[in-house]
């Protein structure tokens, strides 16, 4: 998305009352249970064809698709690769591996990342995600990773509000494919690292390539430079957060009895630069020990262990926190529906705030899908707070979501649906 570009708005449908929308329906909203779900991303790419692909409904074209039901099928096609063609991809490193370490007071444990599924799953129900982490307080399942193209996309995707990526509060986090970053979730730590046989330098900050964000400043910002210096040694940063610690995928590498693998991070928020110990011990701040993310100022001692680090900071550097951070990343107003792999329908947003909309490839529904084997009133989608109910309108085919066929489902954000050839991915908007 280009700077200066505006958020999608649904499409509209007047004054209208859409035809069998929110009536006999919308009791049994209420009986669907708030199970949890994973989630998946996108990239840019994709989302602006989204964006491109908004305004007037779209029609159909093949005749007499109005009159006619489309041949049944016994089922619909499995979920297609995900992928971002509208943009130059950077090639994946013939040595891609993926990893998240999971930080506990006791040490760390690696978890490879398989590529070869679509999404990764964080969370606290040990038999159905793919990385478990003992947080009582969070959703079964709460954060999702998923590799779209050469972007990750990291989403919050649980009941609540969880997720904080590189020690900012978020909902939703795009990162590049090479990046690394700490991942919170409630009190447990995870680092990310997007490809760990490759060390690369990070992306000043995904915020700046965050293409659901619009009116970001990507160019001429604000002055805002971050130095540490150890001994001969120096690491310099613009808005990315710094992870210190003597493992190897760390930004600031220290050795020195009691240094932890991942001892510390340094972050960049919308008000100031901070440094947080992540639990760890033997952290101080000007000779003053830290116990959880304090503020950092130009000219102060970092003491990690028995390691002095020096810092200096610009003095226009929360004018650049300001621009780095323009929003709340909380406060998304839309579900996407972005039409993946050869989708034939167009992808759609449905306000969080709005009513139930109706899809299907009649001129009655809310949006009008592409798509021959599609019912002409296929679905209805219902928005309820970071989810949606989705209700299959006794369609000929039927409703999919992430590949098994339902009747009424809550939907979440990473979530695939089907409906005849089509296949849409959820996210936030």
């Amino acid at each position: 998305m280009e700077n200066g570009t505006q958020l999608p708005k649904p499409p509209s449908t007047g004054d209208k009352e859409p035809e069998n929308a929110v009536t006999a329906l919308d009791a049994e909203v209420a009986e669907v249970t708030d199970s949890d779900s994973g989630i998946m991303p996108i990239d840019e790419g994709t989302m602006r064809e989204a964006h491109d692909s908004l305004g007037e409904k779209t029609t159909v074209d093949a005749a007499g698709l109005e009159d006619t039901e489309p041949d049944k099928i016994d089922k619909l096609p499995t979920t297609p690769a995900l992928t971002a063609d509208a943009r130059p991809l950077k090639p994946r490193p013939k040595d891609f591996e993926p990893c998240v370490y999971n930080i506990t007071t006791s040490g760390f444990r690696r978890i490879a990342i398989n590529v070869d599924q679509p999404v990764t799953t964080i969370g606290n129900d040990r038999e159905n995600v793919d990385i478990h982490i003992a947080e009582p307080n969070i959703s079964q399942t709460q954060v999702v990773l998923v590799l779209i193209g050469d972007q990750w996309l990291i989403m919050d995707c649980g009941s609540n509000d969880h997720l904080r990526v590189n020690g900012v509060a978020t909902r939703q986090f795009v990162a590049e494919q090479n990046a690394r970053c700490v991942l919170t979730i409630g009190q447990s730590l995870l680092i990310f690292c997007g490809n760990e046989a490759e060390k690369s330098p990070h992306p000043e900050t995904a915020m700046l390539n965050d293409p659901f964000t619009p009116d970001l400043v990507r160019e001429n910002l604000a002055v805002g430079e971050l130095t540490l210096k150890k001994d001969q040694d120096q690491v310099v940063s613009e808005g990315a957060p710094i992870i210190l610690g003597n493992h190897e995928a760390c930004d600031c590498f220290l050795q020195g009895e009691g240094v932890q693998p991942f001892h510390a991070l340094i972050y960049w928020d919308r008000d100031d630069i901070y440094l947080d110990p992540l639990n760890n011990k033997a952290v101080s701040l000007s000779s003053k020990p830290i116990n959880h993310f304090s503020p950092l100022e130009n000219g102060a001692t970092i003491t990690i262990a028995n390691v002095k680090i020096g810092v200096r900071i610009t003095p226009d550097h929360k004018d650049r926190c300001a621009q780095l951070y323009p929003v709340e990343s909380l406060a998304f107003d839309y579900f996407g529906f972005t039409a993946v792999g050869d989708t034939p329908s167009e992808s759609f947003t449905v306000s969080m705030a709005g009513q139930g909309v109706t899809l299907g490839r009649g001129n009655t529904c809310d949006i009008i899908l592409a798509d021959s084997f599609s019912s002409r009133e296929h679905a209805q989608l219902i928005p309820s707070g970071k989810s949606l109910t989705l209700f299959d309108t006794y369609s000929s085919n039927g409703v999919f979501v992430n590949g098994e066929r339902v009747k009424k489902s809550r939907v979440h954000a990473g979530d695939i649906i089907e409906i005849g050839h089509s296949h849409f991915l959820v996210h936030y908007v």
